[in-house]
């Protein structure tokens, strides 16, 4: 990309116009357009394959940076998911226990301590299950934003 600027002076004692005539380039990225490396090779000979070497060893890392990262949060959704089933699975080991500890009470007599014990685990197991409900809306929320 190259930018032009023209700008004119005139001095006041002769009204002569100076015209200054100014040049600027840019570019972005790495490596610089094919004139320039032929002048920085004239002045340095080989300067241009170390640059073309470590644009590409740049690049190599940067895609090895995003692979691992890609894989460790592939890694962390699978370790998720597993904590999620195991939580799961003792959540429900866990009522079927008071369940049975429940029955037994009320096959000793102890209906009103089975009841209550089996109405607090119901509630319990209740807040647990709109808790996970309400996670899977927020998720769900976020990725319709995207």
């Amino acid at each position: 990309m190259s930018k032009f600027a023209k700008s004119q002076q005139v001095t006041n004692e002769s009204a002569r116009v100076k015209t200054t005539l100014q040049q600027q380039e840019f570019y972005s990225g790495v490596v610089p357009k094919a004139e320039e490396l032929e002048k920085y090779d004239h002045i340095n000979p080989g300067f241009s394959e170390r640059l073309f070497k470590t644009a590409e060893i740049e690049q190599a890392g940067r895609l090895a940076m995003q692979n691992k990262i890609i894989d460790t949060q592939r890694e962390l959704q699978v370790k998720h998911y597993s904590y999620q089933k195991q939580g799961i699975w003792v959540g429900f080991l866990s009522v079927v226990l008071i369940v049975a500890f429940c029955s037994y009470l009320a096959y000793l007599g102890a209906v009103t301590q089975a009841a209550a014990s089996l109405a607090i685990t119901i509630g319990l197991a209740g807040i647990f299950v709109i808790r996970q409900y309400n996670k899977k809306n927020d998720l769900d929320n976020i990725k319709k934003e995207e």
